[in-house]
C-alpha cells in the first residue's frame, strides 16, 4: 500500500481470482483508494481482468481511483452540500454529507455518468 501525496488517501493494489459461473478461475486486478472520514471509511474500487489490465486497463483505472476525494460535512453545512454532494445516512440519525470532487471518470464521460 502507498499513500497518495495529493489526497492523503491510502491506495492498495490487489491481485485475485474470481470464480466464473462455469467454475473457471478468472485472474483479476484492482486498485482501491480509501480514507477514514469521521467514523466511516470511504473508498473507490476500480478493477478489471488481468488480461485487460495489462492491455491498458491499468492506465485507465489508476487515474480515476487516484482522483477520488471525499470530505466530511457537519449537518449545519448540509443545505449547501445537498446541491453538490452525496448524502449518506439513516433516517432518524445524524446525516453525514460527502463532497466528491470531479473524478477522472466524470471529466472524461461527463457529470452524472459516473454516479453508480
Amino acid at each position: 500500500s502507498t499513500t497518495n501525496p495529493d489526497t492523503g488517501f491510502k491506495e492498495l493494489e490487489f491481485k485475485f481470482s474470481a470464480l466464473s459461473p462455469t467454475y473457471a478461475e478468472v485472474p483479476r486486478r484492482a486498485v482501491v483508494s480509501a480514507a477514514l472520514k469521521g467514523d466511516d471509511v470511504v473508498m473507490l474500487v476500480g478493477g478489471s481482468t488481468a488480461a485487460r489490465w495489462s492491455k491498458g486497463g491499468e492506465q485507465t483505472i489508476r487515474p480515476i481511483v487516484s482522483s477520488f476525494r471525499a470530505s466530511l460535512f457537519t449537518p449545519a453545512k448540509a443545505a449547501k452540500a445537498k446541491e453538490t454532494g452525496f448524502q449518506a445516512g439513516v433516517r432518524g440519525t445524524q446525516t453525514k454529507f460527502f463532497d466528491f470532487d470531479q473524478s477522472a471518470c466524470e471529466s472524461s464521460l461527463g457529470k452524472g455518468m459516473c454516479s453508480d
